[in-house]
């Protein structure tokens, strides 16, 4: 919005079409750079030497109280850690979506950045004081593979998935109204 680039964009198609093509850019980039950062690491330690070996004691460690823990074997380790990265990328991305919407009030670029940390201390910290000891409501819960909510792994990931998408979209619906009216004010010119 400061330099007003988004009027060419908005010129070619709608206001609402550009404010959620930016909310599901932010939201899917923070998923795949956690998958792929992950994934680039896991393959080049695996090349030093294995990820997980069959007599450490980590194995049944990992498999204790994890909703993905039939992915926990020497063989498999690997896409247990992708899964892993890709629930901490869901988290990524509410926090992604939510520093954007954030930057519409603080025009400080650290601030953006940092937002996405900070947020997660708070909601660590100070979600539980807030809505008491119920796991639904705790990131930290959901978004870790050993917080099991539900018994079935594919119930946990499809609630964190829901969790996610659902924050995101109503972030998405506060972006879209502060650019709104940020631009137009009381005009309804150009909402389509």
């Amino acid at each position: 919005m400061e330099y007003k680039n988004y009027y060419l964009q908005i010129q070619k198609g709608s206001f609402r079409k550009y404010i959620w093509s930016k909310v599901i850019t932010a939201f899917i980039s923070a998923v795949i750079v956690m998958v792929l950062g992950t994934s680039i690491f896991c393959l080049m330690a695996h090349f030093k030497m294995p990820l997980l070996s069959p007599d450490n004691d980590m194995l049944e460690y990992l498999a204790d109280g994890d909703y993905l823990s039939q992915l926990i074997t020497p063989e498999t380790i690997f896409w247990y850690l992708i899964a892993d990265a890709a629930m901490t990328g869901l988290m990524a991305g509410i926090f992604s979506v939510f520093a954007m919407w954030l930057s519409l009030f603080v025009k400080n670029q650290m601030f953006t950045v940092m937002v996405p940390i900070v947020g997660f201390y708070f909601f660590v910290n100070y979600f539980t004081r807030i809505f008491g000891e119920n796991d639904y409501f705790k990131l930290n819960v959901i978004y870790i593979s050993n917080g099991k909510i539900f018994e079935k792994s594919f119930s946990c990931f499809c609630y964190a998935l829901f969790v996610a998408v659902a924050i995101a979209a109503i972030t998405g619906k506060l972006i879209y109204s502060k650019m709104h009216n940020d631009i137009w004010g009381d005009r309804n010119v150009g909402s389509k």
